[in-house]
Protein backbone atom coordinates (compact mmCIF):
# COMPACT_ATOMS: atom_id res chain seq x y z
CA UNK A 1 0.00 0.00 0.00
CA UNK A 2 0.96 3.69 -0.78
CA UNK A 3 2.90 4.94 2.00
CA UNK A 4 1.67 8.58 1.61
CA UNK A 5 -2.19 6.60 2.15
CA UNK A 6 -1.12 4.59 5.16
CA UNK A 7 -0.12 7.69 6.89
CA UNK A 8 -3.06 9.31 6.37
CA UNK A 9 -4.94 6.30 7.86
CA UNK A 10 -2.60 5.99 10.75
CA UNK A 11 -3.00 9.63 12.07
CA UNK A 12 -6.31 9.17 11.96
CA UNK A 13 -8.49 7.69 15.09
CA UNK A 14 -10.42 6.53 12.51
CA UNK A 15 -7.85 4.86 10.70
CA UNK A 16 -6.39 3.61 13.80
CA UNK A 17 -9.55 1.76 14.30
CA UNK A 18 -9.72 -0.02 10.75
CA UNK A 19 -6.38 -1.29 11.24
CA UNK A 20 -6.94 -2.49 14.68
CA UNK A 21 -9.93 -4.57 13.38
CA UNK A 22 -8.53 -6.13 10.77
CA UNK A 23 -5.21 -6.86 12.47
CA UNK A 24 -7.60 -8.63 14.93
CA UNK A 25 -9.30 -10.35 13.13
CA UNK A 26 -6.11 -11.51 11.18
CA UNK A 27 -4.22 -12.47 14.34
CA UNK A 28 -7.79 -14.46 15.51
CA UNK A 29 -7.91 -16.56 12.21
CA UNK A 30 -4.16 -16.98 12.12
CA UNK A 31 -4.05 -18.27 15.68
CA UNK A 32 -7.81 -20.50 15.49
CA UNK A 33 -6.79 -22.34 12.35
CA UNK A 34 -3.46 -23.93 14.94
CA UNK A 35 -6.25 -24.87 16.88
CA UNK A 36 -9.82 -25.57 18.54
CA UNK A 37 -11.54 -22.86 20.25
CA UNK A 38 -12.02 -24.46 23.83
CA UNK A 39 -12.68 -23.84 27.59
CA UNK A 40 -10.13 -24.38 29.51
CA UNK A 41 -12.02 -25.30 32.26
CA UNK A 42 -14.87 -27.34 32.82
CA UNK A 43 -16.54 -24.43 35.04
CA UNK A 44 -17.36 -22.30 32.02
CA UNK A 45 -19.30 -25.33 30.30
CA UNK A 46 -21.58 -25.92 33.96
CA UNK A 47 -22.19 -22.26 33.28
CA UNK A 48 -23.41 -22.43 29.71
CA UNK A 49 -26.02 -25.24 30.41
CA UNK A 50 -27.49 -23.26 33.39
CA UNK A 51 -28.00 -20.18 31.30
CA UNK A 52 -28.93 -21.74 28.70
CA UNK A 53 -31.72 -24.23 30.63
CA UNK A 54 -30.06 -27.37 30.00
CA UNK A 55 -29.75 -29.12 32.95
CA UNK A 56 -33.43 -27.41 33.59
CA UNK A 57 -35.53 -28.81 30.88
CA UNK A 58 -34.92 -25.56 28.25
CA UNK A 59 -35.50 -23.36 31.03
CA UNK A 60 -32.65 -20.86 31.70
CA UNK A 61 -31.29 -20.47 35.16
CA UNK A 62 -28.78 -18.17 36.88
CA UNK A 63 -25.48 -18.97 37.75
CA UNK A 64 -23.41 -18.07 41.23
CA UNK A 65 -20.41 -16.97 39.51
CA UNK A 66 -21.64 -14.20 37.31
CA UNK A 67 -23.62 -11.20 38.55
CA UNK A 68 -27.42 -10.99 38.19
CA UNK A 69 -27.80 -8.25 35.61
CA UNK A 70 -25.19 -10.24 32.90
CA UNK A 71 -26.82 -13.50 33.51
CA UNK A 72 -30.39 -12.20 32.91
CA UNK A 73 -28.30 -11.11 29.72
CA UNK A 74 -27.67 -14.88 29.16
CA UNK A 75 -30.85 -16.31 29.94
CA UNK A 76 -32.78 -13.61 27.82
CA UNK A 77 -31.14 -14.24 24.95
CA UNK A 78 -31.10 -17.72 25.40
CA UNK A 79 -35.14 -17.33 25.45
CA UNK A 80 -35.33 -15.37 22.55
CA UNK A 81 -32.83 -17.36 20.34
CA UNK A 82 -32.43 -20.72 22.03
CA UNK A 83 -30.83 -22.17 18.51
CA UNK A 84 -27.30 -20.09 19.23
CA UNK A 85 -24.56 -20.70 21.45
CA UNK A 86 -25.02 -17.12 23.63
CA UNK A 87 -22.31 -17.65 26.18
CA UNK A 88 -19.91 -19.20 23.98
CA UNK A 89 -20.09 -16.17 21.52
CA UNK A 90 -19.68 -13.63 24.31
CA UNK A 91 -16.57 -15.25 25.16
CA UNK A 92 -15.56 -14.46 21.64
CA UNK A 93 -16.92 -11.27 21.04
CA UNK A 94 -15.55 -9.77 24.28
CA UNK A 95 -12.18 -11.49 23.74
CA UNK A 96 -11.86 -9.81 20.08
CA UNK A 97 -13.54 -6.53 21.66
CA UNK A 98 -10.52 -6.64 23.85
CA UNK A 99 -7.76 -7.44 21.76
CA UNK A 100 -8.99 -5.25 19.41
CA UNK A 101 -9.00 -1.93 21.74
CA UNK A 102 -5.62 -2.90 23.32
CA UNK A 103 -4.14 -2.83 19.66
CA UNK A 104 -5.94 0.03 18.66
CA UNK A 105 -4.17 1.84 21.69
CA UNK A 106 -0.66 0.97 20.90
CA UNK A 107 -1.41 2.30 17.56
CA UNK A 108 -2.41 5.41 18.78
CA UNK A 109 0.50 6.05 21.03
CA UNK A 110 2.62 4.63 18.30
CA UNK A 111 1.67 7.02 15.76
CA UNK A 112 1.76 10.20 18.92
CA UNK A 113 5.81 8.58 19.41
CA UNK A 114 6.66 9.00 15.66
CA UNK A 115 6.71 4.97 15.04
CA UNK A 116 6.17 3.75 11.67
CA UNK A 117 2.76 1.82 11.54
CA UNK A 118 4.76 -0.70 10.73
CA UNK A 119 6.46 -0.62 14.13
CA UNK A 120 3.21 -0.52 16.25
CA UNK A 121 1.84 -3.67 14.23
CA UNK A 122 5.37 -5.39 15.07
CA UNK A 123 4.10 -4.66 18.63
CA UNK A 124 0.55 -5.52 18.52
CA UNK A 125 1.80 -9.25 16.72
CA UNK A 126 3.77 -9.70 19.23
CA UNK A 127 1.87 -8.95 22.63
CA UNK A 128 -0.69 -11.38 21.30
CA UNK A 129 1.52 -14.11 20.08
CA UNK A 130 3.68 -13.77 23.28
CA UNK A 131 1.10 -13.03 26.15
CA UNK A 132 -2.13 -12.86 25.03
CA UNK A 133 -3.02 -15.50 22.26
CA UNK A 134 -3.17 -18.63 25.30
CA UNK A 135 -6.42 -17.41 26.87
CA UNK A 136 -7.98 -16.46 23.24
CA UNK A 137 -8.31 -19.82 22.50
CA UNK A 138 -8.22 -21.70 25.90
CA UNK A 139 -10.86 -19.77 27.50
CA UNK A 140 -12.45 -19.25 30.81
CA UNK A 141 -14.78 -16.94 32.28
CA UNK A 142 -11.92 -15.49 34.39
CA UNK A 143 -9.28 -14.56 32.06
CA UNK A 144 -12.35 -13.21 29.49
CA UNK A 145 -12.99 -10.84 32.65
CA UNK A 146 -9.50 -10.28 32.68
CA UNK A 147 -9.05 -9.18 29.12
CA UNK A 148 -12.83 -6.62 29.26
CA UNK A 149 -10.93 -4.89 31.97
CA UNK A 150 -7.16 -4.90 30.58
CA UNK A 151 -9.01 -3.48 27.48
CA UNK A 152 -10.80 -1.05 29.55
CA UNK A 153 -7.58 -0.06 31.43
CA UNK A 154 -5.72 0.57 28.14
CA UNK A 155 -8.65 2.51 26.81
CA UNK A 156 -7.71 5.29 29.84
CA UNK A 157 -4.18 5.19 29.55
CA UNK A 158 -4.08 5.72 25.78
CA UNK A 159 -6.09 9.26 26.80
CA UNK A 160 -4.75 12.59 25.74
CA UNK A 161 -7.20 14.51 27.52
CA UNK A 162 -5.85 18.07 26.14
CA UNK A 163 -5.68 17.13 22.40
CA UNK A 164 -7.85 14.12 21.30
CA UNK A 165 -11.40 15.24 19.91
CA UNK A 166 -14.77 15.25 22.02
CA UNK A 167 -16.66 12.07 20.00
CA UNK A 168 -12.90 10.07 20.47
CA UNK A 169 -13.05 10.96 24.71
CA UNK A 170 -17.33 9.87 24.56
CA UNK A 171 -16.23 6.87 22.59
CA UNK A 172 -13.53 5.67 24.29
CA UNK A 173 -15.38 6.89 28.19
CA UNK A 174 -18.33 4.92 27.26
CA UNK A 175 -16.15 1.82 26.41
CA UNK A 176 -14.62 1.58 28.94
CA UNK A 177 -16.83 1.82 31.51
CA UNK A 178 -19.09 -0.63 29.73
CA UNK A 179 -15.65 -3.23 29.34
CA UNK A 180 -15.14 -2.64 33.68
CA UNK A 181 -19.27 -3.48 34.53
CA UNK A 182 -18.80 -6.52 31.85
CA UNK A 183 -15.24 -7.20 33.91
CA UNK A 184 -16.48 -7.44 37.57
CA UNK A 185 -19.84 -9.32 36.28
CA UNK A 186 -18.20 -11.79 34.89
CA UNK A 187 -15.68 -12.28 37.57
CA UNK A 188 -15.98 -10.06 40.45
CA UNK A 189 -12.51 -11.55 41.65
CA UNK A 190 -11.16 -10.24 38.26
CA UNK A 191 -12.99 -7.20 38.95
CA UNK A 192 -11.06 -6.11 41.94
CA UNK A 193 -7.81 -7.08 40.49
CA UNK A 194 -8.29 -4.96 37.43
CA UNK A 195 -9.95 -2.08 40.20
CA UNK A 196 -6.67 -1.85 40.76
CA UNK A 197 -4.79 -1.11 37.76
CA UNK A 198 -7.73 1.38 36.65
CA UNK A 199 -7.78 3.46 39.41
CA UNK A 200 -3.63 3.73 39.79
CA UNK A 201 -4.18 5.09 35.85
CA UNK A 202 -6.94 7.28 36.82
CA UNK A 203 -4.41 8.59 39.19
CA UNK A 204 -1.41 9.11 36.46
CA UNK A 205 -4.11 10.30 33.97
CA UNK A 206 -5.04 13.08 36.49
CA UNK A 207 -1.33 13.56 37.75
CA UNK A 208 -0.45 14.36 34.05
CA UNK A 209 -3.18 17.21 33.89
CA UNK A 210 -3.33 18.72 37.01
CA UNK A 211 0.23 18.46 38.25
CA UNK A 212 2.44 20.39 35.20
CA UNK A 213 0.31 23.84 34.62
CA UNK A 214 -3.05 23.38 36.87
CA UNK A 215 -4.82 25.35 33.72
CA UNK A 216 -8.60 25.99 33.04
CA UNK A 217 -8.14 23.12 30.29
CA UNK A 218 -6.24 20.96 32.29
CA UNK A 219 -8.68 21.41 35.15
CA UNK A 220 -11.98 20.93 32.49
CA UNK A 221 -10.25 17.42 31.70
CA UNK A 222 -9.84 16.38 35.70
CA UNK A 223 -13.83 17.24 35.90
CA UNK A 224 -14.11 15.04 32.92
CA UNK A 225 -11.99 12.08 34.49
CA UNK A 226 -14.12 12.42 37.70
CA UNK A 227 -17.39 12.72 36.23
CA UNK A 228 -16.40 9.11 34.23
CA UNK A 229 -15.40 7.64 36.61
CA UNK A 230 -18.34 8.52 38.99
CA UNK A 231 -20.70 7.27 36.00
CA UNK A 232 -19.12 3.87 36.72
CA UNK A 233 -18.98 3.62 40.37
CA UNK A 234 -22.96 4.47 40.12
CA UNK A 235 -22.85 1.72 37.90
CA UNK A 236 -21.40 -0.95 39.42
CA UNK A 237 -22.77 0.64 42.43
CA UNK A 238 -26.56 -0.20 40.69
CA UNK A 239 -25.46 -3.69 39.21
CA UNK A 240 -24.25 -5.27 42.85
CA UNK A 241 -27.56 -3.83 44.52
CA UNK A 242 -29.71 -5.03 41.66
CA UNK A 243 -27.51 -9.04 42.03
CA UNK A 244 -27.66 -8.72 45.83
CA UNK A 245 -31.69 -7.58 45.90
CA UNK A 246 -32.51 -10.79 43.65
CA UNK A 247 -30.09 -13.49 45.52
CA UNK A 248 -32.04 -12.55 49.08
CA UNK A 249 -33.93 -15.47 48.88
CA UNK A 250 -33.51 -18.66 51.55
CA UNK A 251 -32.04 -20.40 48.79
CA UNK A 252 -29.48 -18.46 47.74
CA UNK A 253 -28.38 -17.99 51.66
CA UNK A 254 -28.24 -21.93 51.86
CA UNK A 255 -26.34 -21.90 48.42
CA UNK A 256 -23.67 -19.17 49.59
CA UNK A 257 -23.41 -21.03 53.35
CA UNK A 258 -22.46 -24.03 51.83
CA UNK A 259 -20.11 -23.01 49.09
CA UNK A 260 -18.02 -20.58 51.56
CA UNK A 261 -17.48 -23.24 53.76
CA UNK A 262 -17.04 -25.61 50.25
CA UNK A 263 -14.47 -23.78 47.98
CA UNK A 264 -11.99 -23.23 51.27
CA UNK A 265 -11.69 -27.21 51.13
CA UNK A 266 -11.31 -27.78 47.75
CA UNK A 267 -9.24 -24.87 46.54
CA UNK A 268 -6.62 -24.64 49.65
CA UNK A 269 -4.45 -27.01 51.27
CA UNK A 270 -5.62 -28.54 54.61
CA UNK A 271 -4.89 -31.46 56.84
CA UNK A 272 -5.74 -34.95 55.22
CA UNK A 273 -7.11 -38.29 57.01
CA UNK A 274 -3.93 -39.50 57.41
CA UNK A 275 -2.32 -36.62 58.82
CA UNK A 276 -5.70 -36.01 61.15
CA UNK A 277 -7.41 -38.94 61.65
CA UNK A 278 -9.62 -37.75 64.79
CA UNK A 279 -11.18 -34.67 63.19
CA UNK A 280 -12.32 -37.13 60.18
CA UNK A 281 -13.79 -40.02 62.56
CA UNK A 282 -15.50 -36.48 64.35
CA UNK A 283 -17.13 -35.47 61.21
CA UNK A 284 -18.03 -38.72 60.11
CA UNK A 285 -15.90 -39.05 57.86
CA UNK A 286 -14.53 -43.07 56.86
CA UNK A 287 -11.04 -43.90 54.75
CA UNK A 288 -13.66 -44.82 51.55
CA UNK A 289 -15.79 -41.67 51.86
CA UNK A 290 -12.41 -39.93 52.61
CA UNK A 291 -10.65 -41.39 49.31
CA UNK A 292 -13.30 -40.87 47.28
CA UNK A 293 -14.13 -37.16 47.92
CA UNK A 294 -10.39 -36.42 48.03
CA UNK A 295 -10.08 -37.57 44.63
CA UNK A 296 -10.68 -34.02 43.23
CA UNK A 297 -13.04 -33.18 45.80
CA UNK A 298 -16.03 -33.00 43.85
CA UNK A 299 -18.10 -36.42 45.45
CA UNK A 300 -20.83 -34.50 47.57
CA UNK A 301 -23.81 -37.56 47.46
CA UNK A 302 -23.21 -38.08 50.95
CA UNK A 303 -25.02 -36.51 54.27
CA UNK A 304 -22.09 -35.81 56.29
CA UNK A 305 -20.49 -34.09 53.17
CA UNK A 306 -22.06 -30.70 53.49
CA UNK A 307 -20.96 -27.02 54.97
CA UNK A 308 -20.37 -28.08 58.55
CA UNK A 309 -17.91 -30.60 57.71
CA UNK A 310 -16.49 -28.55 54.81
CA UNK A 311 -15.68 -25.82 57.56
CA UNK A 312 -14.38 -28.18 60.25
CA UNK A 313 -11.85 -29.68 57.30
CA UNK A 314 -10.89 -25.91 56.50
CA UNK A 315 -9.87 -24.58 59.57
CA UNK A 316 -6.81 -26.87 59.81
CA UNK A 317 -5.71 -25.90 56.79
CA UNK A 318 -5.02 -22.20 54.78
CA UNK A 319 -7.71 -20.70 57.04
CA UNK A 320 -5.82 -21.20 60.11
CA UNK A 321 -3.65 -17.92 59.35
CA UNK A 322 -0.72 -19.46 61.05
CA UNK A 323 -0.62 -22.27 58.24
CA UNK A 324 0.93 -20.04 55.41
CA UNK A 325 4.39 -19.72 55.70
CA UNK A 326 7.24 -17.82 53.83
CA UNK A 327 7.93 -21.59 52.88
CA UNK A 328 4.98 -22.21 51.41
CA UNK A 329 4.47 -19.50 49.65
CA UNK A 330 7.72 -19.80 47.49
CA UNK A 331 6.42 -23.20 46.78
CA UNK A 332 3.01 -22.36 45.33
CA UNK A 333 4.86 -19.78 43.34
CA UNK A 334 7.60 -21.86 42.26
CA UNK A 335 4.61 -24.99 41.52
CA UNK A 336 3.32 -22.71 39.01
CA UNK A 337 5.89 -22.03 37.20
CA UNK A 338 7.59 -25.10 37.31
CA UNK A 339 5.09 -26.61 36.15
CA UNK A 340 3.48 -24.45 33.39
CA UNK A 341 5.16 -23.27 30.07
CA UNK A 342 2.87 -20.28 29.50
CA UNK A 343 3.72 -18.99 33.21
CA UNK A 344 7.41 -19.42 32.35
CA UNK A 345 7.19 -17.28 29.45
CA UNK A 346 4.59 -14.83 30.54
CA UNK A 347 7.27 -14.25 33.37
CA UNK A 348 9.72 -13.79 31.18
CA UNK A 349 8.03 -11.28 29.22
CA UNK A 350 7.35 -9.13 32.46
CA UNK A 351 10.91 -9.41 33.65
CA UNK A 352 12.05 -8.01 30.39
CA UNK A 353 9.38 -5.09 30.00
CA UNK A 354 10.82 -4.53 33.83
CA UNK A 355 14.18 -4.37 32.91
CA UNK A 356 13.49 -1.51 29.97
CA UNK A 357 11.52 0.37 31.98
CA UNK A 358 14.96 0.74 34.21
CA UNK A 359 17.13 0.92 31.61
CA UNK A 360 14.95 3.53 29.76
CA UNK A 361 15.02 5.50 33.46
CA UNK A 362 18.75 5.03 34.04
CA UNK A 363 19.73 6.65 30.38
CA UNK A 364 16.88 8.90 30.13
CA UNK A 365 18.68 12.38 29.74
CA UNK A 366 14.77 13.79 30.77
CA UNK A 367 13.63 11.72 33.48
CA UNK A 368 11.73 14.64 35.16
CA UNK A 369 9.59 15.52 31.84
CA UNK A 370 8.68 11.49 32.26
CA UNK A 371 8.45 11.44 35.98
CA UNK A 372 4.88 10.16 36.08
CA UNK A 373 5.62 7.92 33.47
CA UNK A 374 8.57 5.96 35.49
CA UNK A 375 6.13 6.66 38.94
CA UNK A 376 2.99 4.96 36.78
CA UNK A 377 5.29 2.03 35.89
CA UNK A 378 6.72 1.34 39.79
CA UNK A 379 3.15 1.43 41.04
CA UNK A 380 1.93 -1.12 38.70
CA UNK A 381 5.06 -3.29 39.33
CA UNK A 382 5.01 -3.07 43.29
CA UNK A 383 1.12 -3.64 42.83
CA UNK A 384 2.01 -6.65 40.36
CA UNK A 385 3.96 -7.88 43.24
CA UNK A 386 1.80 -7.59 46.28
CA UNK A 387 -1.33 -9.02 44.35
CA UNK A 388 0.48 -12.24 43.17
CA UNK A 389 2.52 -12.63 46.64
CA UNK A 390 -1.49 -11.82 48.27
CA UNK A 391 -2.48 -15.16 45.98
CA UNK A 392 0.63 -16.71 47.06
CA UNK A 393 -0.23 -16.17 50.35
CA UNK A 394 -3.53 -17.70 50.09
CA UNK A 395 -1.58 -20.63 48.85
CA UNK A 396 -3.31 -20.48 45.63
CA UNK A 397 -1.92 -19.29 42.03
CA UNK A 398 -3.25 -21.28 39.21
CA UNK A 399 -2.94 -20.07 35.82
CA UNK A 400 -5.72 -18.24 35.38
CA UNK A 401 -5.08 -16.24 38.37
CA UNK A 402 -1.52 -15.23 37.48
CA UNK A 403 -2.94 -14.23 33.86
CA UNK A 404 -5.34 -11.70 35.53
CA UNK A 405 -2.62 -9.84 37.38
CA UNK A 406 0.19 -9.97 34.79
CA UNK A 407 -2.01 -9.19 31.54
CA UNK A 408 -2.81 -5.58 32.82
CA UNK A 409 0.15 -5.15 33.83
CA UNK A 410 2.09 -5.94 30.51
CA UNK A 411 -0.60 -3.86 28.14
CA UNK A 412 -0.04 -0.78 30.34
CA UNK A 413 3.99 -1.33 30.48
CA UNK A 414 4.58 -2.11 26.96
CA UNK A 415 2.02 1.68 25.89
CA UNK A 416 3.97 3.50 28.62
CA UNK A 417 7.17 1.93 26.96
CA UNK A 418 5.93 3.38 23.56
CA UNK A 419 5.41 6.92 25.64
CA UNK A 420 8.86 6.91 27.26
CA UNK A 421 10.80 6.48 23.57
CA UNK A 422 12.26 9.37 21.84
CA UNK A 423 12.27 9.35 18.07
CA UNK A 424 15.54 9.69 16.22
CA UNK A 425 15.96 10.71 12.78
CA UNK A 426 17.62 7.82 10.73
CA UNK A 427 20.78 7.40 10.07
CA UNK A 428 23.02 5.41 7.90
CA UNK A 429 24.28 3.42 10.95
CA UNK A 430 21.23 3.71 12.36
CA UNK A 431 19.55 1.24 9.30
CA UNK A 432 21.44 -1.43 10.07
CA UNK A 433 21.02 -1.90 13.97
CA UNK A 434 17.03 -0.84 12.81
CA UNK A 435 17.69 -3.98 10.88
CA UNK A 436 18.80 -6.40 13.10
CA UNK A 437 16.51 -5.06 15.58
CA UNK A 438 13.74 -6.25 13.30
CA UNK A 439 15.02 -9.28 12.51
CA UNK A 440 15.46 -10.18 16.02
CA UNK A 441 12.22 -9.00 17.47
CA UNK A 442 10.75 -10.97 14.70
CA UNK A 443 12.32 -14.42 15.49
CA UNK A 444 11.06 -13.85 19.37
CA UNK A 445 7.97 -13.63 18.03
CA UNK A 446 8.14 -16.15 15.79
CA UNK A 447 9.76 -19.20 18.63
CA UNK A 448 7.32 -17.99 21.41
CA UNK A 449 4.11 -17.94 18.95
CA UNK A 450 4.99 -21.46 17.98
CA UNK A 451 5.82 -22.77 21.53
CA UNK A 452 2.65 -21.28 22.79
CA UNK A 453 0.77 -22.48 19.93
CA UNK A 454 1.72 -25.98 20.20
CA UNK A 455 1.14 -25.95 24.00
CA UNK A 456 -2.65 -24.43 23.11
CA UNK A 457 -3.49 -27.27 20.03
CA UNK A 458 -2.06 -30.13 22.31
CA UNK A 459 -4.48 -29.09 25.75
CA UNK A 460 -7.18 -28.00 23.35
CA UNK A 461 -7.36 -30.96 21.67
CA UNK A 462 -7.35 -33.18 24.66
CA UNK A 463 -10.10 -31.24 25.83
CA UNK A 464 -12.36 -31.82 22.56
CA UNK A 465 -11.74 -35.18 22.71
CA UNK A 466 -12.73 -35.21 26.44
CA UNK A 467 -15.66 -33.66 25.49
CA UNK A 468 -16.92 -36.50 22.97
CA UNK A 469 -17.57 -38.80 25.80
CA UNK A 470 -19.49 -36.46 27.93
CA UNK A 471 -21.58 -35.47 24.77
CA UNK A 472 -22.30 -39.26 24.22
CA UNK A 473 -23.55 -39.76 27.60
CA UNK A 474 -25.80 -36.19 27.37
CA UNK A 475 -27.19 -38.21 24.09
CA UNK A 476 -27.61 -41.55 25.67
CA UNK A 477 -29.90 -39.73 28.68
CA UNK A 478 -31.47 -37.31 26.29
CA UNK A 479 -32.75 -41.34 24.04
CA UNK A 480 -34.13 -42.66 27.02
CA UNK A 481 -35.77 -39.84 29.31
CA UNK A 482 -37.64 -42.45 31.17
CA UNK A 483 -34.82 -42.72 33.25
CA UNK A 484 -32.02 -40.84 35.79
CA UNK A 485 -28.46 -40.90 35.36
CA UNK A 486 -25.26 -39.61 37.93
CA UNK A 487 -22.16 -39.57 36.19
CA UNK A 488 -18.85 -39.40 38.30
CA UNK A 489 -15.73 -37.89 38.20
CA UNK A 490 -14.52 -39.41 35.41
CA UNK A 491 -16.95 -37.70 32.74
CA UNK A 492 -16.49 -34.01 34.10
CA UNK A 493 -14.47 -33.23 30.81
CA UNK A 494 -16.49 -30.54 28.97
CA UNK A 495 -15.75 -27.42 27.64
CA UNK A 496 -16.72 -26.89 23.97
CA UNK A 497 -18.28 -23.36 23.81
CA UNK A 498 -20.67 -23.94 21.11
CA UNK A 499 -22.71 -26.85 22.43
CA UNK A 500 -26.48 -26.06 21.73
CA UNK A 501 -29.80 -28.23 22.61
CA UNK A 502 -32.92 -26.69 21.23
CA UNK A 503 -35.98 -29.30 21.88
CA UNK A 504 -34.60 -32.32 23.70
CA UNK A 505 -32.16 -32.08 26.97
CA UNK A 506 -29.96 -34.35 29.00
CA UNK A 507 -32.00 -32.66 31.97
CA UNK A 508 -32.33 -36.36 33.33
CA UNK A 509 -27.91 -36.18 33.74
CA UNK A 510 -26.21 -34.67 36.74
CA UNK A 511 -22.99 -34.83 37.98
CA UNK A 512 -22.23 -35.93 41.33
CA UNK A 513 -21.10 -32.96 43.25
CA UNK A 514 -19.28 -30.20 41.21
CA UNK A 515 -19.53 -26.19 42.05
CA UNK A 516 -23.75 -25.95 41.37
CA UNK A 517 -24.09 -28.17 44.16
CA UNK A 518 -27.03 -27.16 46.69
CA UNK A 519 -27.42 -24.32 44.71
CA UNK A 520 -31.62 -22.94 43.11
CA UNK A 521 -30.55 -24.47 39.71
CA UNK A 522 -29.49 -27.76 41.33
CA UNK A 523 -33.29 -28.64 43.51
CA UNK A 524 -35.15 -27.21 40.38
CA UNK A 525 -33.35 -29.68 38.25
CA UNK A 526 -33.61 -33.02 41.04
CA UNK A 527 -37.46 -31.67 40.95
CA UNK A 528 -38.00 -31.99 37.32
CA UNK A 529 -36.60 -35.34 38.12
CA UNK A 530 -38.93 -36.28 40.87
CA UNK A 531 -36.22 -36.13 43.69
CA UNK A 532 -35.94 -34.19 46.70
CA UNK A 533 -31.67 -34.46 47.28
CA UNK A 534 -28.81 -36.59 45.73
CA UNK A 535 -27.24 -38.46 48.38
CA UNK A 536 -25.75 -41.81 47.58
CA UNK A 537 -29.37 -43.95 48.66
CA UNK A 538 -30.83 -42.18 45.17
CA UNK A 539 -29.29 -45.32 43.35
CA UNK A 540 -31.46 -47.69 44.46
CA UNK A 541 -34.83 -46.02 42.92
CA UNK A 542 -35.89 -48.19 40.26
CA UNK A 543 -34.99 -45.96 37.34
CA UNK A 544 -31.87 -44.23 39.04
CA UNK A 545 -28.52 -45.29 37.38
CA UNK A 546 -25.03 -44.65 37.52
CA UNK A 547 -22.31 -43.99 34.67
CA UNK A 548 -18.72 -44.34 34.82
CA UNK A 549 -16.15 -44.11 32.28
CA UNK A 550 -14.11 -47.39 33.39
CA UNK A 551 -10.53 -46.43 31.74
CA UNK A 552 -10.24 -43.42 33.73
CA UNK A 553 -7.84 -44.72 36.16
CA UNK A 554 -6.05 -42.64 39.30
CA UNK A 555 -4.19 -44.42 41.48
CA UNK A 556 -4.16 -47.79 40.02
CA UNK A 557 -7.81 -47.96 40.80
CA UNK A 558 -11.24 -46.50 38.56
CA UNK A 559 -13.93 -43.85 39.93
CA UNK A 560 -16.04 -47.13 39.95
CA UNK A 561 -13.55 -49.29 42.54
CA UNK A 562 -13.90 -46.52 44.65
CA UNK A 563 -17.00 -45.62 44.83
CA UNK A 564 -18.24 -49.42 45.46
CA UNK A 565 -15.67 -48.94 48.11
CA UNK A 566 -17.38 -46.78 49.87
CA UNK A 567 -21.05 -48.18 48.69
CA UNK A 568 -20.26 -51.49 50.33
CA UNK A 569 -19.21 -49.91 53.59
CA UNK A 570 -22.02 -47.23 53.54
CA UNK A 571 -24.72 -50.01 52.24
CA UNK A 572 -23.77 -53.87 53.43
CA UNK A 573 -24.87 -56.12 50.66
CA UNK A 574 -25.13 -53.72 47.60
CA UNK A 575 -24.48 -55.08 44.75
CA UNK A 576 -23.53 -53.79 41.22
CA UNK A 577 -24.47 -54.86 37.65
CA UNK A 578 -23.49 -53.66 34.68
CA UNK A 579 -27.00 -52.84 32.41
CA UNK A 580 -25.70 -51.29 29.11
CA UNK A 581 -22.70 -49.61 27.61
CA UNK A 582 -22.36 -46.27 25.80
CA UNK A 583 -19.13 -46.74 24.06
CA UNK A 584 -15.19 -46.50 24.53
CA UNK A 585 -15.80 -48.63 27.75
CA UNK A 586 -18.22 -45.61 29.23
CA UNK A 587 -20.92 -48.23 31.35
CA UNK A 588 -24.11 -47.56 32.60
CA UNK A 589 -24.62 -49.73 35.89
CA UNK A 590 -27.70 -50.81 38.57
CA UNK A 591 -27.08 -50.71 42.32
CA UNK A 592 -29.42 -52.67 44.05
CA UNK A 593 -29.23 -54.71 47.25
Amino acid sequence: MDKEILGKIYKKEVGRWAVSILLTLILFVIAGSFSERVFFINDDENMLYTFAGYYTNGQPFEHNFVNYVLGGFFRLMYTLIPSLPWYGIYHVVILYLAVMIINKTILKVGWKKQLSIWNSILICIGVYFIVLVYPTLLMQFTTTATYAGAAAVALILGEDWEKDSKATKIIDGALSILLMLLCYMHRYNTGYVLFCFYAGTILYQYCKLFFPGKTNTAKRQVINLFVQVLILVLMLASVITISTIKRNTDGWEYFRAYDSARFKVTDYPHDTIYENPGLYEAIGWNEPLYTLTATGWWFFMDENVNADTFTAIAETGYFNKDKSTLEDMINCARTLIRNDQTARLTLIFVLVLIMLVVFNAVTDKNRKEHIWEYLYCLCMTMGMIVLCTYLCYQQRLPLRAFHTITIPFIVVIVITLIRLKKYKVKEKTMVLKEAVMYVSAIAVIVIVAIMNLSEIHTLAEERYNKSQRTLMIEEYAIENPENFYVYDTSLTFRYLPFTVYTEKYPSNLMFWGGMGWNSPAFFKQLQLNGLDNLYSDVFFKDNVYYITWDDYVMNDCTMRERFMSYMELKFPGVKIEQVDSIGNNINVYKFSY
